[in-house]
């Protein structure tokens, strides 16, 4: 940034893709603007998913200090972009090979762990956990695999057996295609699999089609989402949720990037900072737990 005159102002990356949880991003907006503020500095938030071209776009005209940048992919060149054009960038999500750049995340192996630890807790013989949508897999987001990847691990440790459905995507067939291929497996005595739900945008579709087949979360099997507290409460019944840690990591974040701004020397060094993730126990797991 030497020789650079100073905007005060920090961008904030969010891609806005049609399937992407735009409700869950919200509160990382809304933190990471108040956190920014509070060290007297702008925030410019860019919606377009522009890739390298749009990071360039921002560090050549001088339209900001420092950058953030959210939904970021296994294979993400727009930190090394950034880095390129000499301006200081913080990841909210951490890709395959962090290099030299430093990332803030809530753990995402952890969190599919605890979904899956909650799930045997009340009891569940079996699992299925759905995909996300064919835009969120293609695109290679790295939270994607690492939450699959501790879900499919706790399920080992417990012998719990898990089905890892393909991409499911919004649209009502997708969901109730996903839904016959779980709810196939129904044992004798009528118990059924717990789910996983870790798509937040496809909550409200799946207890829709739930609700149609006379199915209650929490009465006829266990559900357990992961997606932000106020998302989880808000639906109908609410949702066992394993929360994303939004004003966490979004605090850590903004920390980070002005740890590199003002050249803290025990803020240089490029790490990889996850935050711990929280379960909130709602109606959609029984009460009755497992010894």
């Amino acid at each position: 940034m030497s020789g650079r005159p100073r905007s005060r102002v920090v961008g904030l990356l969010v891609p806005f893709g049609p399937d992407a949880d735009h409700a869950g991003k919200l509160p990382f907006v809304e933190t990471v603007a108040a956190a920014v503020r509070e060290h007297d500095h702008d925030l410019l938030l860019v919606t377009a998913d522009d890739g390298v071209a749009g990071v360039h776009r921002l560090c050549d005209r001088g339209l900001v200090d420092a950058l953030l940048l959210m939904e970021v992919e296994s294979h993400d060149r727009r930190a090394l972009a950034a880095r390129e054009r000499g301006v200081p960038v913080v990841l909210i999500g951490v890709p395959e090979d962090p290099g030299q750049t430093h990332c803030v995340d809530v753990d995402f192996v952890a969190a599919g762990a605890l979904a899956v630890a909650e799930l045997a807790a009340c009891g569940c013989r079996s699992a299925a956990l759905f995909g996300h949508p064919h835009d969120i897999v293609e695109r290679g987001l790295g939270y994607v695999a690492r939450f699959e990847g501790g879900a499919v691990a706790e399920a080992a440790r417990r012998e719990l057996p898990l089905q890892v459905l393909p991409p499911v995507d919004l649209d009502r067939a997708a969901v109730d295609a996903a839904l016959d291929v779980v709810l196939s497996e129904e044992e004798e005595d009528g118990v059924l699999p717990g789910l996983v739900l870790p798509h937040p945008e496809s909550l409200p579709g799946v207890l829709a089609a739930l609700a149609d087949r006379g199915l209650v979360p929490g009465v006829h099997l266990a559900v357990v989402a992961l997606c932000t507290d106020q998302v989880a409460a808000a639906l109908s019944p609410p949702l066992t949720s394993v929360s994303q840690e939004p004003l966490e990591v979004s605090r850590r974040a903004v920390e980070a990037v002005f740890g590199l701004l003002e050249g803290d020397d025990d803020d240089q060094r490029p790490r990889v900072e996850l935050v711990r993730p929280r379960l909130t126990r709602r109606a959609s797991t029984p009460a009755t737990r497992s010894p």
